[in-house]
């Protein structure tokens, strides 16, 4: 049987509606570098969290548009990279 759009939007390849997951190696890397980040001096330190925050995030949003269980899951990763550039871009322009 042929999945809708919706179905292939919202649904896993098992029919559930999934939304929501539990955070991968990525996600919860860019979570605690991001906090670190905050609670150290101004310096090297904090720069080198920051840097390891984007690219955990930039890697968990590239496997969400590659390989996420539904077109939800890689639409948010789609929003999170452009986000990210134009947060990189705009301060430049």
């Amino acid at each position: 049987m042929k999945k809708s759009f919706s179905q292939k939007f919202w649904e896993d390849s098992h029919g559930k509606v999934v939304v929501w997951q539990k955070p991968n190696i990525w996600l919860m890397s860019w979570f605690i570098t991001m906090i670190l980040g905050w609670f150290v001096p101004a310096g090297f330190i904090q720069k080198t969290l920051g840097w390891i925050s984007l690219a955990a995030l930039v890697i968990w949003a590239l496997l969400e548009i590659k390989d996420g269980v539904n077109y939800f899951r890689r639409t948010v990763g789609l929003l999170v990279i452009l986000l990210l550039i134009l947060s990189h871009v705009l301060p430049i322009l």
